[in-house]
């Protein structure tokens, strides 16, 4: 008996030593997952800081569109990771900005350009990569008449238009080198009016509820 159990034994240790190999495995790749996603919210945050001073007039716009973006992304009930998503490509939404010059800033064929370059610098990149296509489409029109490449309705990703309108109110409400501020209940106006042209209707009613709750910031 004592011979059977250490056959069993020496039986069982193969398929326990892989599991446990697995498990170290499987841990390392946690850790370094870990590790690499922090380096890259440290990336993250000196590319917003970058535009702070890039963008000078708008400093503190990027983390603004993020949080209600954020909002707007909970009150629809987005899964924590897509949640986490829509945040960073709130944070980068205008990454591209980074590659026009300041003296073209006012340059309406200049900005244009902006969506397309930030989505150049963030797919390559694997832990961007899933966001470069809100970054590229946030400035795309409900009703097709956007850019850069014309999408309309649900052809738009959701977390684009989410972006989309979450960066309109806030361009709205912050004093730009190419548009005065306006009062924010002039810009809840205008996203109202919006509705179904440049903004996702659905999202808009998301986004005047929070609104008559007191759940929109102000610059």
């Amino acid at each position: 008996m004592a011979a059977a159990g250490r056959a069993i034994d020496a039986g069982a240790l193969g398929p326990l030593a892989t599991l446990a190999a697995q498990c170290a495995a499987a841990a390392q790749r946690a850790e370094l997952q870990g590790a690499q996603r922090n380096f890259f919210v440290h990336v993250t945050d000196i590319l917003v800081a970058a535009l702070d001073t890039h963008m000078d007039l708008q400093a503190g716009h990027a983390r603004r569109v993020a949080q209600l973006a954020n909002r707007i992304g909970r009150e629809i009930g987005l899964d924590d990771a897509r949640r986490q998503r829509l945040h960073f490509a709130a944070l980068l939404h205008d990454v591209g900005m980074l590659r026009v010059e300041r003296t073209r800033q006012a340059d309406k064929r200049a900005l244009r350009q902006h969506p397309v370059l930030g989505h150049r610098m963030l797919a390559p990149i694997e832990l961007w990569a899933d966001v470069a296509p809100f970054v590229l489409h946030h400035h795309e029109w409900f009703d097709g008449s956007g850019y850069p490449e014309q999408l309309a309705g649900d052809a738009i990703p959701l977390e684009a238009r989410i972006i989309g309108l979450a960066e309109a109110f806030d361009s709205m409400t912050s004093e730009a080198s190419y548009q005065p501020a306006v009062l924010p209940e002039e810009a809840v106006r205008r996203i109202e009016a919006g509705s179904g042209t440049q903004f996702d209707p659905e999202l808009v009613r998301v986004f005047l509820t929070l609104a008559r709750r007191g759940d929109v910031d102000v610059a």
